[in-house]
């Protein structure tokens, strides 16, 4: 009947507009512009990245994550073909962005509440190895880099987020770094004469007073990489206990 295919297309225009929306002028992405167009990556300004749905203060936490799952699976399946750099979660920065630890809160339960979504069902974030070298960040099968910036780190910071709005969980695919040849990690930095692009973005970011920590072995947990602590050889922030100590709050 017309009124069970008024029912049908009413039901067809919610569900499209719960999964679609425009990934690449997402208001996240705004937001994050002056950390992308002035951090010290010879790569960033020119990355081609995805943004999550713009946060609403209004719903629940895992909800506002929720919002942007199928994006993000859409974003894991042409990634590589469609040379995308990364995706981008934007949280509130009055929650999750004025501390360390407080950033830590927030990227757990994003990465739990990824994880848990994850259609290849590897759950990397229920393994009992997170803070071992072996673990890295995974969903639907590709493996990604995880960075935050966020108010609560200084101008002289690596992570400093340059007065943007929120704080920032940039998800990034290894094979990104592949396609702009960028070297394997390596202990050792050529300071003076920079030849590989690795050196090109240690030496730029020393230059610019935001120097980071280069551990003397590539063999370290990942994720103490994810969320920096204050100083550059701080103890690291031990974010992803944040489950298990049950501190985390509902924002």
């Amino acid at each position: 009947s017309d009124s069970n295919l008024e029912l049908v297309s009413s039901y067809e225009e919610k569900i499209i507009d719960f999964v679609s929306y425009d990934s690449e002028t997402s208001e996240t992405l705004d937001h994050f512009r002056p950390v992308q167009q002035q951090t010290h990556c010879i790569f960033s300004k020119t990355a081609k990245i995805w943004g999550a749905r713009p946060w609403d203060i209004n719903i629940p936490f895992d909800e506002n994550v929720r919002r942007s799952i199928p994006m993000f699976i859409k974003f894991t399946v042409t990634a590589l073909s469609s040379g995308l750099d990364g995706f981008l979660f934007e949280l509130p920065a009055e929650d999750f962005g004025n501390t360390p630890t407080d950033l830590g809160k927030g990227v757990y339960r994003l990465l739990k509440c990824l994880s848990d979504a994850d259609p290849a069902r590897v759950h990397c974030m229920s393994k009992s190895y997170i803070d071992g070298r072996g673990w890295y960040f995974e969903f639907d099968r590709v493996s990604m880099f995880v960075t935050t910036f966020a108010p609560c780190y200084s101008s002289s910071h690596s992570r400093y987020s340059f007065n943007a709005p929120g704080a920032y969980v940039l998800f990034q695919p290894e094979y990104s770094f592949a396609a702009h040849r960028i070297e394997p990690d390596t202990p050792e930095t050529n300071w003076e004469c920079p030849m590989t692009s690795r050196d090109k973005i240690r030496v730029a970011y020393k230059k610019n007073g935001r120097e980071y920590f280069i551990r003397d072995s590539i063999y370290y947990p990942m994720v103490h990489d994810i969320v920096k602590p204050l100083g550059m050889k701080d103890e690291p922030v031990e974010w992803w206990k944040a489950g298990t100590a049950k501190i985390i709050k509902m924002a």
